[in-house]
């Protein structure tokens, strides 16, 4: 997390800049009387700190890395979702990269059941996306996720209104069907013994092959709903789902992701974005194994909402790799410069793409079992080469002191989501597509990439590894001590008496980090050695 320090801080720094430059400055009686009592050997120390101004210090490294944002590259979707994204844009200036991942969000929805993805001949997987905004109250999340997901709810909710037609027609059908089975089985049971059956056991049998199908609606959207039960639905209905939630506190706050449950809830969700299976054993209630069932996750939620989970449970769903399959987006705000403009009489561009992932979603097919009919959607030599090169360059990046060697678990999944995009763009630009082309897959890479690094940008801000979150503890307390006692070094035996109690276990492994960003120097005077800090960190405080 970016350090914003006190005005106490910055007032004892400029306190020790004017000493520096030999500037006076008023100091009450009893302030003197402290430090002239304080047990730090001043007089002694005079001559150190003289020395240790004189030198030549150089910049000091960040303590921690500020990771520039680069711009969101809509340019690289294609062509209609480009102008149905900035249509919408134009009217709620919310944040462009939340637009787009509520965009990108419905394309996965629509096309996570047309097709898999094959890498090479062991690679083969689901194209469906998981996508996680974090953005407060008030950025429009709601309104930007409606644009988008508006009409694949009418599609569902027309898609149940059919099937209680259907289903009043079952009904008929089952009941003819038993009459039917019960009269048969009844003749059987009254033939004589010895007598044949062979054409009774006939007539049973085609009976049976023509038992009525239950029709089943096509329920795909869901919010406020457990893992289990999710799963659970998708063993006994359409086999296609999203989780969809615009205010996704009620996701990260359900009884699902307690501690007690979070295991098994994870695994679930893991296991449908890998397409494996999902094997659920009940006590009491019909244990099941879930297969070829296909899960788009869009989760929109307020950083206290998720810093809270991450407090509780970050380990466990980071460790878990569920965080990690997430493109992770924390856009820079609007609010303050989304002047009103008049609604569009015609969505004009926003139609188009409605109209084609609906298209898409109505080409999904299954078999008489009611599960989903997938084809095998090849990258191209171009394409292979191209990606090859990313899932490359990113896992030589997971090195010690490389880019993402701090998100080793992220950078990890990001090549297998950069297929997933490819795939995306691919098939809303050709639903029959048989390949991804180069073109489709170095615009994957460009999306893919900016998500990454925003990840990066994001949990390198919010989740510190312990050791820095110490050495910054320690530094402030240097900053602190030596400014109030107008020096810049300090007794290295007086910080592991002293220093805040969090850090006096670890204090000399934080000096030794600040160190190694020159950020201080320790060194010996006599048979003492002293610790003195680098006068440029100042400009932090």
């Amino acid at each position: 997390m970016k350090y914003f320090p006190g005005s106490r801080a910055r007032f004892k720094s400029a306190i020790w800049r004017c000493n520096m430059q030999k500037i006076k400055k008023p100091l009450s009686s009893a302030k003197d009387q402290r430090l002239q009592n304080d047990s730090f050997d001043k007089n002694n120390n005079n001559n150190i700190n003289k020395n240790i101004q004189l030198e030549n210090w150089s910049i000091p490294a960040n303590l921690i890395q500020d990771i520039q944002r680069a711009d969101f590259p809509i340019s690289s979707f294609p062509a209609t979702m480009q102008d149905a994204i900035n249509e919408v844009f134009c009217y709620v200036k919310a944040p462009i990269e939340l637009i787009s991942t509520c965009a990108l969000t419905a394309l996965s929805v629509c096309c996570q059941g047309l097709a898999l993805v094959r890498r090479d001949s062991a690679l083969i997987g689901p194209i469906g996306i998981y996508s996680l905004v974090i953005a407060e109250s008030g950025e429009r999340k709601t309104t930007c996720d409606s644009f988008f997901i508006k009409p694949l709810r009418e599609y569902q909710l027309q898609s149940e209104l059919d099937t209680k037609k259907e289903k009043d027609f079952y009904d008929t059908l089952t009941k003819k069907y038993e009459k039917s089975k019960k009269a048969l089985l009844q003749k059987l049971e009254k033939q004589p013994e010895g007598s044949p059956e062979e054409e009774i056991k006939k007539e049973l049998n085609e009976l049976y092959d023509s038992k009525p199908v239950q029709p089943t609606a096509k329920k795909f959207i869901y919010a406020d709903t457990t893992p289990e039960a999710l799963a659970w639905s998708l063993y006994n209905n359409w086999k296609i789902a999203a989780i969809i939630s615009a205010e996704a506190g009620e996701f990260f706050g359900s009884t699902a992701m307690r501690p007690e449950s979070l295991k098994l809830s994870l695994s679930i969700l893991n296991n449908l974005w890998d397409g494996s299976e999902v094997i659920v054993d009940r006590k009491v209630s019909e244990s099941f194994v879930l297969r070829n069932a296909c899960l788009t996750t869009g989760l929109q939620v307020q950083s206290s909402v998720l810093n809270n989970f991450l407090n509780k449970n970050g380990t466990l769903a980071r460790g878990s790799g569920f965080l990690p399959r997430f493109f992770v987006v924390n856009p820079v705000s609007t609010q303050g410069y989304r002047t009103y403009e008049e609604a569009h009489d015609k969505w004009v561009a926003l139609e188009i793409f409605r109209n084609r992932i609906l298209t898409l979603l109505s080409n999904i097919k299954t078999d008489e079992n009611n599960s989903i009919i997938f084809r095998n959607i090849t990258l191209n030599k171009a394409a292979k080469d191209l990606w090859s090169n990313y899932h490359n360059s990113v896992e030589y990046k997971l090195r010690p002191n490389n880019d993402y060697c701090n998100l080793k678990d992220f950078a990890s999944k990001s090549s297998d989501n950069v297929a997933r995009l490819a795939t995306l763009f691919e098939l809303y630009k050709n639903e029959t597509a048989t390949e991804i082309s180069e073109a489709t897959m170095h615009s994957a890479i460009q999306v893919g990439q900016w998500y990454l690094d925003e990840t990066n940008r994001f949990f390198n801000g919010v989740q510190i590894p312990k050791e820095i979150a110490m050495a910054k503890i320690v530094e402030e307390w240097l900053v602190d001590y030596c400014s109030t006692r107008d020096t810049n070094v300090i007794k290295k035996a007086d910080i592991g008496q002293r220093v805040t109690n969090c850090a006096r276990e670890t204090y000399q492994r934080s000096l030794a980090i600040l160190e190694s960003k020159n950020r201080l120097k320790t060194f010996k005077n006599g048979k003492k050695i002293f610790v003195g800090l680098n006068p440029h960190i100042y400009d932090d405080y």
